[in-house]
């Protein structure tokens, strides 16, 4: 089995859309994070089954319509699944490395963070 069986290759184009929406979102401060996952796969199923009944025409069926949310929710969560990807090897991995630091390094980061922020305060 292809992922052509699976996703038409026209919708494709569909996760990096998805991937903006989901950028634009997380920066909507009344929108929480959790829900963004969610929004996406509303975004992405109502794109392709418009998409399927303008392909498809008076042929839209029930099973056309299962195809279009099968489709659809690959497409979101494969775009939700791929922002993981990128976060864990960015920011995990950034996150990792400050934890392994030995014991006196990370006093000094400590140190200086809290100084940082003294700072901040000074100035406000």
């Amino acid at each position: 089995m292809y992922w052509k069986d699976l996703i038409q290759p026209e919708l494709l184009a569909l996760m990096p859309f998805l991937y903006g929406a989901g950028a634009l979102i997380k920066n909507t401060p009344a929108i929480k994070n959790w829900l963004i996952p969610y929004i996406l796969w509303g975004i992405s199923i109502v794109i392709t089954i418009i998409y399927l009944v303008l392909q498809l025409g008076a042929k839209f069926d029930g099973a056309a319509f299962a195809a279009a949310l099968t489709q659809a929710t690959l497409l979101a969560f494969a775009t939700v699944g791929g922002n993981e990807c990128i976060k864990q090897a960015t920011v995990g991995r950034k996150e990792d490395n400050q934890n392994h630091l030995p014991s006196e390094q990370k006093k000094e980061q400590n140190k200086d963070q809290n100084q940082e922020k003294d700072n901040n305060q000074k100035r406000k």
